[in-house]
């Protein structure tokens, strides 16, 4: 399909440490109208991991989460620096977030959510067999850390108790690439 829109100025309205930026662009509208598009994006690819151990036990964090005021639990989750490849990512965000090693991955593909309204690409891992040693975690993160079976991470989606919509689709994900082994 032909870009029926038309960027007159990308203009950034505000921009983080962790490379996330709101721009209010200037364009014209698909009826040849002008008008403004909100866009949320990151410079780098988010990352999901889904972390298990020899135990088939996999790991998720239980956290606060400020923008919707409530707990979410969630497999380690960390936005990618700009350039960096996604494997890199994950192995990064793994030992920070988790204190985890392996050197067993798993590719699970990657999602963009809400892409209306948000240019941010979410890869997600399988880290299978890891191994805890000490997590690095920054100051703005404070998490309990849970271990569930597989089963019980899908009865938790079910429920609703995990909501986290990359998470989910990391865990579709997974529960498809189990059934094609």
């Amino acid at each position: 399909m032909i870009n029926p829109w038309k960027t007159v100025k990308k203009n950034v309205i505000y921009s983080n440490k962790w490379g996330y930026s709101l721009r209010n662009d200037d364009v014209i509208t698909p009826s040849n109208k002008p008008g403004t598009y909100m866009v949320l994006e990151a410079s780098g690819p988010n990352i999901i991991v889904i972390a298990s151990d020899a135990d088939n036990q996999y790991y998720l964090l239980r956290q606060w989460r400020y923008p919707t005021e409530q707990e979410s639990l969630e497999f380690v989750a960390e936005a990618g620096h700009a350039n960096e490849d996604p494997l890199d990512g994950a192995k990064r965000a793994l030992k920070e977030e988790l204190g985890g090693e392996t050197n067993d991955w798993v590719a699970l593909g990657f999602s963009d959510v809400f892409p209306g309204i948000m240019r941010i690409r979410t890869y997600a891992f399988w880290a299978k067999n890891i191994i805890i040693t000490n997590s690095e975690n920054d100051d703005t993160e404070h998490f309990e850390i849970e271990k569930y079976t597989l089963e019980e991470v899908g009865e938790k989606i079910n429920s609703g108790e995990i909501t986290e919509a990359a998470c989910v689709l990391a865990y579709y994900k997974l529960r498809h690439f189990l059934i094609l082994a």
